[in-house]
């Protein structure tokens, strides 16, 4: 299932993404992030349905969490830090081949990429 986080500011342009990223074969995560200087603050403020597929768990309860709520076992890695700098310096990144699991996801492999977006927020395109 798709979800977004309520933001009263972000709420129409969300849905009308929600409606174009249904379609893209690919996960996305789209992360909002609260205080430049700290990568802790990044907010998952959306998931689409192909999140959950590639992941083999529901992301909807996810939506909502700040990054390392979410994904716990990002705080081992570099990649808070990484997605802060896509928002912080506005350029694209590829992370590369991430291996990820923590006590509600399996162990999987994902190619990702993440990408700039306005008002403080960026997007993760990932596939497993």
């Amino acid at each position: 299932m798709t979800q977004y986080f309520e933001l009263p500011e972000y709420s129409a342009i969300l849905t009308f993404l929600d409606a174009v990223l249904a379609e893209i074969n690919m996960g996305i995560f789209i992360y909002h992030l609260e205080d430049p200087e700290d990568e802790r603050k990044l907010k998952l403020i959306y998931a689409n349905k192909e999140a959950s597929k590639c992941t083999g768990a529901d992301m909807a309860p996810l939506v909502g969490k700040y990054i390392l709520e979410a994904f716990p076992a990002l705080a081992e890695t570099e990649i808070p830090k990484a997605y802060r700098d896509v928002v912080v310096e506005g350029k694209s990144r590829r992370i590369g081949t991430v291996d990820y699991e923590d006590a509600n996801l399996k162990k999987r492999s994902y190619a990702v990429r993440a990408f700039p977006m306005p008002a403080g927020c960026m997007g993760v395109l990932f596939e497993s």
